[in-house]
């Protein structure tokens, strides 16, 4: 089931978000997103609007996808739940309320370009990310 995001649900997206974070991105310091947390859940979070995925009332959160205008901020799923379809049916829900979207994915993450090039995104751009140095393409729906 996806449903919005609410406050209380942002400190259980933000350590869904890291553990994702780290898994997909090997190629940056772990330090680097533990440094994000507090600002993730404070900020991020509260300025976006969020969906989640929840298999049930009372299962954990599986995975979210983060809108701000335009721009898909974030769609990160648990990684014992990927494979399963989550992030597909997250990307598909943002799609029919935001039918026009950009998003950023680190060109070395390359299960997450696949994903994207696979959904119909395609690229727009690239460039380094000035925090990590990685480099870093833009990618736009449809």
């Amino acid at each position: 089931m996806i449903r919005k995001a609410t406050p209380d649900d942002f400190a259980e997206l933000t350590e869904l978000w890291l553990r994702a974070s780290c898994q997909a991105h090997p190629f940056i310091v772990a330090d680097f997103w533990q440094q994000q947390q507090l600002a993730m859940q404070q900020h991020y979070l509260p300025q976006a609007k969020s969906y989640v995925y929840q298999p049930s009332p009372a299962a954990p959160l599986a995975g979210f996808a983060s809108v701000v205008q335009h721009k898909l901020a974030a769609l990160f799923v648990a990684p014992e739940q990927q494979g399963q379809g989550i992030g597909w049916a997250l990307l598909t829900h943002v799609t029919q309320l935001q039918p026009l979207l950009e998003l950023d994915v680190f060109e070395q993450n390359l299960d997450a370009l696949r994903f994207y090039y696979r959904f119909g995104c395609r690229l727009k751009e690239r460039g380094l990310h000035p925090e990590t140095q990685a480099w870093q393409l833009t990618l736009a729906y449809p």
